[in-house]
């Protein structure tokens, strides 16, 4: 991949949206995301006859919707009880043979039975906030209350003496942030978890890990131009902010914590920087 266009840039921004002007079309060609309807694909009980039936379960559901016959409708119907049947099969195949080769713990046997049977999550859906049921009005209550969470927490923190606070380890007296080398980056990226979760640009921890090669230098220059100019790249301070209910009263914010879904390279940066001054 050419990333001189990249690497021709002394601004970080223009770095950053340059960087994914040139990586999104290498990835919409060959690593395109895709949709897998059905749960059951990724089961440990699943063979490839059932996958078989699932795919032409999904073929007859598509031509029945293009094609909506009674003949159609048949072989759908059909295709359906089929997968069921076999799903069926696998399952209690499964379980007996669980059962059997846990013997005597039951820890075992129950760590089997709920990759067939997860724990259903609950779901996060929220009706009304304060006393409005408007979508818009709602994420902004929500907002609002969560972005000033911090300004709360510091008021319930006293002043430090900085004077009077023993040191536990001589420190250099003035701490200044190094660029980053390729190793750095290297290492930052490896210890990101393989989610394939992912914020609004699209890149997922498990796509950055497997093309690190390719990116770990555009990535590089992006870093240090950030650490040079002091500068964090303002796309990557945007997250998918999601509130989790917690317990008490649905209707009032504070019951609520919110998760963020960062951009992946941002992390990366964040990495970085938490190294340096951990090891300060």
């Amino acid at each position: 991949m050419d990333w001189s266009p990249v690497l021709n840039l002394n601004d970080v921004n223009a770095s950053v949206q340059k960087f994914m002007e040139v990586l999104l079309p290498v990835i919409e060609n060959h690593a395109p995301y895709k949709m897998i309807n059905g749960r059951e694909k990724g089961a440990e009980w699943v063979s490839d006859d059932l996958l078989g039936l699932i795919d032409a379960r999904e073929h007859l559901k598509r031509e029945y919707n293009k094609n909506p016959t009674e003949l159609n409708y048949m072989l759908k119907e059909d295709a359906i009880k089929e997968v069921k049947r076999s799903r069926r099969t696998l399952q209690r195949n499964y379980v007996r043979d669980a059962i059997t080769e846990a013997g005597y713990d039951s820890s075992k046997m129950w760590k089997c039975l709920k990759r067939i049977w997860p724990t259903k999550s609950k779901k996060n859906k929220i009706s009304q906030i304060n006393n409005t049921s408007n979508p818009i009005e709602m994420a902004e209550i929500l907002n609002e209350f969560f972005s000033s969470i911090g300004e709360k927490l510091s008021k319930d923190f006293e002043s430090i003496d900085h004077n009077n606070t023993p040191m536990q380890a001589a420190r250099p007296p003035i701490f200044e942030f190094k660029l980053a080398s390729y190793a750095d980056v290297e290492s930052a990226i490896h210890s990101l978890s393989a989610s394939r979760s992912c914020g609004i640009d699209g890149l997922t921890s498990k796509l950055i890990k497997d093309a690190r090669e390719c990116i770990i230098i555009p990535l590089l220059h992006i870093f240090n131009l950030s650490i040079k100019y002091k500068t964090f790249p303002t796309s990557w301070k945007t997250g998918i902010v999601t509130p989790i209910y917690k317990e008490g009263s649905k209707t009032d914010p504070s019951n609520y914590r919110p998760i963020t879904i960062l951009n992946t390279p941002s992390k990366i940066l964040e990495r970085i920087i938490h190294n340096q001054l951990n090891c300060y």
